[in-house]
């Protein structure tokens, strides 16, 4: 995404919002970018939302956001799937979790998760530890990866959250520090106008975000009547559509 949460479906490839949004969007849309749960000022609030994800071609998966309170912290979680005929060649699975505590305005994350079905030695656990400025990475088997970090620093998930807090309170250009997979990186995202975007839920008056990286490039708009949840996250790489994620429901509860 753009800001984002990220998926992609290309050839029999899938990939974490961090390869397809912005944003998650952030996803790292989702990619990604699929959240309008912070409103400026304001208590979260609990919801539901589904994608279908695919591109000019082909709805290749779903995938299904939640935000939860669950005590004192709130998980976020997407979970991504392959869906008819793509379903039948290629069963993919991906979830991922992150469990948040409420900072001033902000939701910043404690751990992130990322699951790709039964392959255990592409699981990874980010922890952020606070106290001592620390984070704690596992992936699979391998040797833990201990990085130092000043906060806030998000994840490729939590990230999301933080574009539409800040799309509530209107910014142009930000670069925001987040966690991709094992890396620390700084991730540039900006506002490229106002555009109308028709989805299955109706058509919207949205705010373009863009997020560059590398050879890809990833945009999302953001409805400002359903609080800045993404309608529509588009990965592009070297100026070729790669991935598509189009809002279909969302339900606040």
């Amino acid at each position: 995404m753009h800001p984002s949460i990220s998926h992609r479906f290309k050839q029999g490839k899938y990939r974490s919002t961090c390869g397809f949004t912005a944003k998650f969007y952030l996803f790292c849309f989702l990619l990604l970018c699929l959240s309008g749960a912070l409103p400026a000022g304001a208590t979260p609030y609990a919801y539901t939302a589904k994608y279908d994800v695919g591109n000019d071609y082909i709805t290749a998966g779903e995938a299904v956001m939640t935000l939860t309170p669950t005590g004192q912290h709130w998980s976020h979680k997407l979970d991504s799937y392959t869906v008819g005929v793509t379903a039948l060649v290629y069963k993919k699975r991906l979830t991922e979790t992150s469990t948040l505590f409420v900072s001033g305005e902000q939701l910043l994350p404690l751990t992130y998760v990322l699951t790709e079905g039964n392959h255990k030695n592409k699981h990874i656990t980010t922890t952020f530890d606070y106290e001592n400025k620390q984070l704690h990475i596992q992936k699979g088997t391998e040797e833990p990866i201990n990085t130092a970090f000043t906060p806030p620093v998000f994840d490729c998930f939590s990230v999301i959250l933080e574009i539409n807090r800040l799309l509530q309170k209107g910014f142009d250009e930000v670069t925001l520090s987040l966690v991709d997979k094992t890396k620390l990186k700084q991730m540039p995202f900006k506002t490229l106008g106002v555009e109308k975007v028709s989805t299955p839920l109706g058509t919207f008056d949205t705010i373009k975000v863009q997020r560059h990286q590398g050879s890809r490039t990833t945009y999302s708009w953001h409805a400002k009547a359903l609080g800045f949840q993404p309608v529509l996250v588009e990965q592009y790489r070297k100026d070729a559509l790669e991935a598509r994620m189009t809002l279909k429901f969302f339900q606040k509860h």
